[in-house]
């Protein structure tokens, strides 16, 4: 059927539209942040500003199974070279595909021991 999954073709012979949201947010250390992304949908984590924090991800699939726990997205420590606040761009590591329940978390660095 026209439209995939019996659903009815758009108008001009169109079988799907791509849509995108974009959103601004500003994290808080150790507050997480929790998103459905569903089948044919992606999560899309366009640029992190440089801060001396690391940003983990958890995701887990749609039977609630978790499939990765804490891992390091991004780690501001590996950026010492370039200053607070600059955006920086991830590209298509930071492209995460559905179905899966992703959790996302600031945290800041434990403080290192004065030499």
């Amino acid at each position: 059927a026209a439209g995939g999954a019996g659903a009815p073709a758009l108008a001009g012979g169109v079988e799907a539209i791509l849509t995108e949201k974009r959103m601004a947010l500003r994290m808080a250390p150790g507050v997480a942040y929790v998103f459905w992304v569903g089948a044919h949908q992606s999560l899309e984590i366009v640029e992190v500003h440089n801060t001396p924090a690391r940003l983990l991800l958890s995701a887990r699939d749609a039977s609630d199974t978790p499939r990765v726990s804490l891992a390091t997205l991004f780690d501001g420590s590996a950026y010492f070279h370039t200053p607070p606040g600059t955006p920086l761009r991830g590209g298509a590591a930071w492209t995460l595909p559905g179905p899966f329940r992703y959790e996302l978390q600031a945290v800041r660095p434990p403080q290192a021991a004065p030499e």
